[in-house]
């Protein structure tokens, strides 16, 4: 599935409620005046691992799909920016166009986008995994292979 996720407009009253570099996504549809409720994600201060964009992506939308009203906020639709879409499956963030990277870097405080940002942690060590599978699968044990997927998959696990 790809979710569309999205910054705040550069001078929005919505960018300057909430911290640079968190990622909002818009829940349900807008209302007939253009206002919308949306959640966001913002850098977490007990990290064990320094969080992505792509990490606090995925967080907005487990946290959105669970119903969670935590940090629900009602924002003009104006106010956000879509700069490019989350595919859960992957753990990716595809961004298409050029002018959406560079004010993604922008938003999160860089001249340039790191690629990096866009990759989810649990994503990089199931690639990692896969690709441990795929060329050393014969020497694995199969139920210390599962037991390792398991453990990399689960849970928000990048944060304490």
């Amino acid at each position: 599935m790809k979710i569309i996720v999205h910054i705040p407009v550069p001078g929005s009253s919505l960018a300057t409620a909430i911290e640079p570099g968190s990622v909002v996504m818009p829940i349900g549809n807008p209302r007939a005046d253009g206002v919308r409720a949306v959640c966001w994600e913002s850098r977490g201060f007990a990290e064990r691992v320094r969080s992505t964009f792509a990490d606090r992506c995925e967080r907005v939308y487990t946290r959105s799909r669970d119903h969670r009203n935590d940090l629900r906020k009602l924002v003009d639709g104006s106010d956000l920016r879509p700069i490019g879409r989350l595919d859960t499956i992957t753990g990716s963030v595809d961004i298409e166009w050029d002018h959406d990277a560079a004010a993604l870097a922008e938003w999160l405080g860089t001249a340039e986008l790191d690629p990096s940002e866009l990759s989810t942690t649990r994503g990089v060590v199931v690639q990692m995994y896969r690709d441990l599978v795929r060329d050393h699968g014969e020497l694995l044990p199969q139920e210390e292979t599962k037991k390792m997927l398991r453990s990399a998959t689960g849970g928000n696990w990048h944060s304490s």
